[in-house]
C-alpha cells in the first residue's frame, strides 16, 4: 500500500491507493533472494529472516592481555556467536564495562563461560589458592545481570 497525503486549506487527508507493483513470489526462498540483508534460520528449512527481525542477544564475554605490557582486550569464544545465529538470533558482543545500557535493547542476555566467580560475591570469607578469578568480567556480568533482573530481559546461562 502506498499512502497518498493531500494537502486542504483547514486539515489534510491522508488516503490509501494500492500499490501498483507485482506481486512478491510466494516461495519463501525466492521472496528474499534479493535481499542482503536477510541471513537463513536454522531449523527453518527453506526460509530466512531479515536481520532487523531477528532478536539482539548480547553475549558476555571474558578479559585478559596478550602480555604484561599489552593492552587489556575483552575476548568471546566464536562457538557462543554461532550459537545464537543459527538458532536465529542475532549475537551482540557486551564488553566488559559497567555500562547497562545495552540490556534494554536486546531480547536476552547469555552469560558465556569463564573463570570462576570471586568468591565474595556469594558470601565467601576466602579464595582457594588455586580459583582463578575475572574481578573485570564479575563487576561487569554483576551489573548486566541486575539490569536484565530489573527490566525483565531472560538471562541464558
Amino acid at each position: 500500500m502506498r499512502f497518498r497525503q493531500t494537502h486542504a486549506t483547514t486539515a489534510s487527508v491522508v488516503s490509501i491507493s494500492t500499490c501498483p507493483r507485482r506481486k512478491a513470489p510466494s516461495t519463501p526462498s525466492l521472496r528474499w533472494r534479493r535481499r542482503p540483508w536477510t541471513m537463513p534460520a536454522t531449523g527453518e528449512p527453506g526460509r530466512s529472516r531479515p536481520l532487523s527481525q531477528r532478536p539482539l542477544i548480547a553475549i558476555t564475554c571474558s578479559s585478559g592481555q596478550e602480555s604484561a605490557d599489552s593492552p587489556w582486550q575483552d575476548r568471546l569464544n566464536r562457538a557462543y556467536s554461532a550459537a545464537v545465529a543459527e538458532a536465529g538470533g542475532c549475537p551482540v558482543v557486551a564488553p566488559n564495562l559497567k555500562e547497562t545500557g545495552l540490556v534494554v535493547q536486546v531480547r536476552g542476555l547469555l552469560l558465556s563461560g569463564g573463570l570462576d566467580v570471586e568468591p565474595r560475591h556469594y558470601g565467601a570469607a576466602e579464595q582457594h589458592p588455586t580459583v582463578e578469578v575475572d574481578t573485570l568480567r564479575d563487576a561487569a556480568e554483576l551489573a548486566l545481570i541486575r539490569e536484565a533482573l530489573r527490566v525483565g530481559v531472560p538471562i541464558l546461562a
